[in-house]
């Protein structure tokens, strides 16, 4: 897996992948950690350390790591304990990501927003975690998708088997979940996608998504939750943030 930040991108929380690189402006606000390559443009800065599971960080020594450098360059033991941290969530997500995608059948979704549209998805009175499935969803310029819930919702897994595709200024927002332990509703919203994530300009989702393919978040998206991606590339355009609520029942 590998993660781009692109210029003056945000990454709330942390940034950890195999081979993480960080444009020119960008901000970590937590430890960037690239466990086989780490790359830091001039001006990035991250609020934490800057980790790899190699002999060099790569890039400009104008970077700010505030927590400091963690080199490892003894291929042996013991290796940093934030590289290990980063695998042990990665493979926890995995785990837990393969019972929610068994095949129990979950309640139907959309599968087109047109534009302007907002539709919305009620899963009030279908138990307290409920699973929404839709093949294919695509969501057009301006389009809207509200998934409605109410006091009893624990938790929704929004399961999209193909690709997720969000046009510019496309929304996927809550409305009557109740917050998360952290405070945000968006904490008790999982989207897994089995192929591509391809967000546009000025997008918003509120939710954690987890990709198989590659994800893309366009020039001043915003994602309220977390973004995990399989063997591909995550991809944070400029000005694209994303703002930490993770997945409440990992």
């Amino acid at each position: 897996m590998k993660t781009r930040l692109g210029f003056g991108a945000f990454a709330g929380a942390g940034a950890c992948s195999f081979e993480t690189l960080l444009g020119a402006s960008s901000f970590v606000d937590g430890d960037a950690i690239g466990i086989h390559r780490l790359f830091l443009a001039r001006t990035c800065e991250v609020r934490g350390r800057c980790v790899t599971d190699t002999a060099v960080i790569f890039g400009s020594s104008s970077a700010v790591c505030t927590g400091g450098r963690d080199t490892h360059p003894n291929p042996t033991p013991p290796r940093p304990t934030a590289v290990e941290d980063c695998e042990f969530a990665w493979n926890r997500i995995q785990a837990r990501k393969s019972v929610l995608l068994l095949p129990t059948p979950g309640i139907p979704g959309p599968l087109l927003v047109d534009t302007n549209g907002t539709t919305t998805v009620d899963v009030r009175g279908h138990g307290s975690l409920v699973k929404v499935d839709a093949g294919i969803l695509t969501l057009k310029r301006n389009a809207t998708l509200v998934i409605q819930g109410d006091n009893a919702t624990e938790g929704v897994v929004l399961r999209v088997a193909s690709n997720l595709t969000l046009r510019s200024d496309a929304r996927i927002l809550t409305s009557g979940i109740p917050d998360g332990p952290n405070g945000s509703p968006a904490e008790r919203v999982l989207i897994l996608v089995g192929g591509k994530v391809r967000l546009a300009r000025n997008t918003k989702i509120s939710g954690t998504i987890v990709g198989e393919g590659d994800v893309s978040l366009g020039t001043f998206s915003r994602v309220e939750g977390a973004v995990f991606g399989g063997d591909r590339t995550i991809r944070l355009q400029r000005g694209a943030t994303v703002i930490p609520a993770p997945w409440v029942l990992w």
